[in-house]
């Protein structure tokens, strides 16, 4: 009797091993070990899962509204043709309404009880419109330095369409391939090196961006008034900062690819706390960049209450920040003004 229960062990011991080891390998990045984890966490992991939802849901709402008042602009002929303004406003939503759905619905894979692949496609699916929103304010930023001009083929919404749809296209290919084929996991390390020089692109195109609006604006903004020239230098220091929260980002991913979490790492498990640390500085960091933006984007709505628009753009594409093409007309404003005031 004890051969047959040890035979009947070592014929179920493969099995059960085969069974953690195609658990594991079904998605390659390195995780902790949940089911001990979040006990471990206790509080600690409901405050990561649950504050960074309501970060982003709190994303979603003002992107949403800057976009109702984008068409508001339109129905009332205030705006220009602003094809990458709107698709701005729609991949910042998307990105938080599927970093929020992923959280709440299967926070990173964690729930034994939900198929992996439904956060992974969730997750996944906020990275294009993360990417496609931050290089679409970019190229608007650079527009304005009237130095880099926005390339011809984005004045276009079909064009826009086209890059986007893409980008969310491949992405959806990538988790597929991964989740289902353990030698694409190399395909990872490709992707988080094409999103490190995205990173990159971002740190050097904002900076440059920064250093060609203070340039622009230094000899024009002698004279005007005190909440004119506070709103110029918001908008410089929020661009700085997006240039330096890119390059953090930068080197987050960096340490992700190379370090004890990347897909080729030997270890099996990460270590619950270092792991949640190291999550929780890269949610801080997307939700850093993301009212970031807002901050300047929502500036070029606030700027239109104070003073009209010019009549004119040299492109019809998004003016990131309207302080830019403000200049002109408050300038104007403030020589109209001392001339009632001579006249009176």
């Amino acid at each position: 009797m004890k051969l047959m229960s040890d035979l009947h062990r070592a014929e179920n011991e493969p099995a059960a091993a085969n069974v953690n080891s195609s658990r594991q390998v079904g998605w390659p990045e390195i995780v902790p070990k949940f089911s001990k984890a979040i006990m471990e966490w206790q509080a600690a992991w409901p405050i990561h899962v649950y504050l960074t939802s309501i970060a982003y849901l709190v994303i979603l709402l003002i992107s949403s509204y800057l976009f109702y008042l984008n068409i508001q602009d339109n129905i009332h002929k205030r705006g220009r043709n602003n094809q990458l303004s709107l698709t701005l406003y729609c991949n910042l939503g998307i990105c938080a309404l599927t970093r929020v759905c992923a959280l709440l619905i299967d926070p990173y894979a964690s729930r034994p009880s939900i198929i992996p692949l439904v956060f992974h496609l969730l997750w996944a699916l906020s990275v294009p419109a993360f990417t496609a929103a931050f290089t679409m304010l970019l190229l608007a930023l650079l527009d304005t330095t009237k130095k880099y001009k926005t390339p011809p083929f984005f004045h276009k919404s079909r064009n826009i369409a086209i890059v986007v749809i893409t980008n969310f296209v491949f992405v959806i290919l990538l988790e597929l391939m991964v989740q289902f084929f353990v030698e694409a996991k190399v395909l990872l390390i490709v992707c988080q090196g094409t999103y490190i020089a995205f990173n990159l692109f971002l740190t050097v195109g904002y900076f440059i961006a920064a250093k060609r609006i203070t340039t622009n604006l230094v000899a024009e903004a002698q004279g005007y008034d005190k909440d004119f020239n506070k709103a110029l230098k918001r908008l410089i220091y929020s661009i700085y900062a997006c240039s330096l929260l890119s390059f953090l980002t930068c080197v987050s991913h960096i340490y992700a690819m190379v370090g004890v979490y990347s897909v080729l790492s030997p270890i099996r498990y990460a270590e619950p706390w270092p792991w949640w640390a190291f999550q929780s500085i890269q949610r801080g960091l997307e939700l850093m960049l993301c009212f970031t933006v807002l901050i300047i984007i929502w500036g070029k709505h606030s700027s239109r209450q104070t003073a009209p628009l010019p009549v004119t753009s040299q492109h019809a594409t998004f003016h990131a920040s309207d302080y830019v093409q403000l200049t002109t007309s408050s300038k104007i404003n403030h020589g109209v003004k001392e001339g009632n005031n001579m006249m009176l």
